[in-house]
């Protein structure tokens, strides 16, 4: 099913596949020529094909080649290898984890989030596979794309939460109030939404204006108090969300 037909000259497909999963380090070089034969003479589709069959492999040496593969193809043409791991992730069945643990390895998965937005990467499958794994700047990354408000509802909220509930990452919370307050300006996220996502978290915003009654800053209450600076503009918006959820 996933099988691809370009080799290296001399060898056979099925040579080549037992090539690309070898476990032999002598035969790195050949694995390389394998994967340069197919990306000239097949190249996207021939590369998907190929990346298809190391994730439905079930060889013990599949998830390291994958990674040899991913790293190798983003060295050539990174927005390439991209386009392939975003379609993969929102076109196939199979299971993605191990897909995205070689393209974190070979990528670094903040790039892989900032890239693969530009090729609709940002899907309830991705985000369910990576957001327990996330660091603070891959929290604040992910939180602070321009896409994030446009995929599903379920998927948004739990970002938000996660980055609302952190305990580690103070520029995550951040880019999660300014989220809401355009969630809610564009109406993509009803103030019902966000305050079932709040009393979920066991947590509140609460306002702080000054004596000229404008808001000063945003404080989210969560066992201890952390003060966030406001948006110029965004304080109507950030004003309701707090009396809704208080």
């Amino acid at each position: 099913m996933y099988g691809f037909s370009s080799t290296r000259k001399g060898i056979s497909e099925e040579q080549c596949r037992e090539l690309i999963l070898s476990e032999s380090e002598n035969e790195l070089r050949s694995i390389i020529s394998c994967i340069e034969s197919i990306m000239n003479e097949e190249g996207e589709e021939g590369l998907t094909k190929l990346i298809k069959y190391l994730l439905a492999s079930n060889s013990r040496s599949s998830q390291s080649i994958l990674t040899l593969v991913l790293s190798y193809l983003s060295s050539k043409d990174v927005k390439l290898t991209v386009k392939i791991i975003s379609n993969i992730v929102r076109n196939t069945s199979l299971p993605i984890n191990k897909l995205v643990k070689s393209a974190s390895a070979a990528l670094g998965l903040d790039r892989l989030i900032i890239l693969g937005s530009k090729y609709g990467i940002l899907s309830r499958r991705f985000i369910n596979a990576i957001l327990d794994e996330l660091s603070c700047k891959e929290l604040t990354i992910l939180t602070n794309m321009v896409g994030i408000i446009t995929i599903d509802k379920e998927s948004l909220m739990k970002v938000l939460g996660r980055a609302l509930s952190t305990t580690y990452c103070r520029q995550a919370k951040q880019a999660a109030l300014e989220v809401i307050a355009k969630t809610l300006s564009k109406g993509s996220l009803g103030m019902g939404d966000l305050v079932d996502m709040l009393q979920k978290l066991n947590l509140k915003l609460l306002i702080i204006k000054d004596k000229k009654g404008k808001v000063k800053e945003v404080r989210v209450i969560h066992k201890s108090i952390e003060k966030f600076a406001l948006i110029t503009g965004l304080e109507d918006i950030v004003s309701r969300l707090a009396i809704a959820s208080s």
